[in-house]
């Protein structure tokens, strides 16, 4: 009688401690798989004892690790694309102000096209400024370098000042900024230096590619959550649905378009969805035959409600964004 409750018992012992074993080296074929990087094995989890727990663990640790590796891929394609890009970018200037120097030092050519020649060629030097400039923001942003420096300001002058900094260069392309907002005041707490960038690659876009006699419309839309900027300007060119899909994505719409303005780099509209995003809000944009609209959307996230002359709230319909401005 006492012999046969210590067989049982020593019977238990041995199943237990045979099926703990066996899941050891179930665990450890699956570290040897794991260590030869085969990141997307997931070992089985089988009770809820230290085992399982050390397997589950593994397994956020391989998942970890794979996402690392990823990053670390996607960071380099990145960069590999972003050299690739920069060499084009900068070699056309490049090449075409050299040659303007050469003319320029060329003793046959005359007084007149040497004035030429030089203006063409600041213009050059100017629109690698530009570039040099942005490729560095674009690369800070990107790398996520850039620390906000929040402050509670009014974005309605943010706005005016950009709108003031442009006219001139955009009564010289024969187009007018219209304000259809009566708002001029609306504190949020911003990024005031970043925003005001939004505003000005987002205006700059707007003068490059409008049609000439045309205006620029900038309106606003608020509520307690949410602040809706839009800017709204006849295209000189239609944009496809596909367009419209990559208009954010850095160095899009090729090479000829991108050529086909002084001073335009391919990275205004990627700056301005990086700044944006970092704000936690969203920027969009749609087009309806030559009519090009460009939404930004903030958090509402002022510790004050403050407004004055002016209240307007928001209406969303369908998921497009199209937002129209409704008294409460």
């Amino acid at each position: 009688m006492i012999v046969i409750p210590i067989i049982i018992s020593l019977g238990i012992v041995y199943l237990v401690s045979y099926r703990k074993t066996r899941y050891i080296k179930y665990i450890c074929n699956g570290i040897v798989k794991i260590s030869h990087e085969d990141l997307n094995y997931r070992l089985e989890k089988t009770g809820t004892d230290e085992l399982g727990t050390l397997a589950d663990e593994i397994n956020n640790m391989s998942l970890n690790l794979n996402n690392m590796i990823n990053r670390e891929k996607s960071v380099q394609k990145f960069k590999d694309e972003l050299i690739t890009n920069i060499s084009h970018d900068l070699r056309t200037p490049l090449t075409s102000l050299m040659g303007y120097l050469y003319l320029i030092n060329d003793k046959n050519v005359s007084i007149e096209d040497k004035e030429v020649y030089s203006k063409k060629s600041m213009e050059r030097a100017e629109k690698l400024k530009v570039l040099i400039e942005n490729l560095f923001e674009y690369s800070k942003l990107e790398s996520g370098a850039i620390n906000l420096e929040m402050c509670n300001v009014n974005i309605i002058e943010i706005i005016e000042q950009t709108i003031g900094e442009l006219s001139i260069i955009a009564s010289k392309s024969q187009i007018s900024f219209v304000k259809k907002y009566s708002i001029t005041k609306l504190n949020l707490n911003i990024d005031p230096y970043l925003i005001s960038r939004v505003f000005q690659n987002i205006l700059s876009n707007a003068i490059k590619y409008s049609v000439k006699n045309s205006e620029v419309y900038i309106d606003i839309a608020h509520d307690e959550d949410d602040v809706i900027i839009s800017f709204e300007n006849l295209s000189s060119r239609e944009l496809s649905s596909e367009d419209m899909k990559k208009i954010f994505d850095r160095f899009y719409m090729g090479d000829k378009s991108r050529n086909s303005h002084k001073n335009n780099s391919g990275l205004g509209l990627a700056i301005v969805k990086n700044i944006v995003d970092l704000h936690g809000g969203e920027v969009w944009a749609e087009g309806n035959d030559n009519i090009f609209k460009m939404y930004i959307k903030l958090k509402n996230n002022s510790s004050k409600f403050n407004v004055s002359n002016g209240t307007y709230g928001i209406k969303e319909q369908e998921k497009t964004g199209f937002i129209q401005k409704i008294s409460i």
